[in-house]
Parts: C-alpha cells; sequence; structure tokens
C-alpha cells in the first residue's frame, strides 16, 4: 500500500525520529529497532525488497 505522494516524505521522517528515540531511550535493542523501521517501511511501499536483500551482500552490516 504506497502512501500519497505528500506524505511519503513525513512518514519516513517520523520513522526515523522515533528510530532515534528508540535508539537513545534504549527502549529496545537497536538491532530490533531498525528490524521493525525497515519492516514498517518495506510493508508501506517506502522501501523496494531489492533494497532490503542489497544490503545483505555487503558483510559489513551483519559483522
Amino acid at each position: 500500500m504506497p502512501l500519497p505522494e505528500l506524505h511519503a516524505p513525513l512518514f519516513v521522517g517520523l520513522v526515523l525520529v522515533v528510530l532515534f528515540v528508540a535508539f537513545v531511550r534504549e527502549w529496545v535493542k537497536p538491532d530490533v529497532a531498525v528490524l521493525v523501521a525497515v519492516a514498517i517501511l518495506l510493508g508501506l511501499g517506502q522501501l523496494s525488497p531489492k533494497d532490503v536483500l542489497s544490503v545483505f551482500s555487503n558483510s559489513a552490516p551483519v559483522t
């Protein structure tokens, strides 16, 4: 379900702000927070599966 053109940047910004606050306040582990944020953005069509899977082609994020 892609978001309307005007709402997409606002929603992505909101997700990033909440993610940053989750890091600072230590609500959950950082890897869980990032996984939830990526899942939300993937589910709403802001990230493509190709973009998400391309992260794993580089070993740096995994180690």
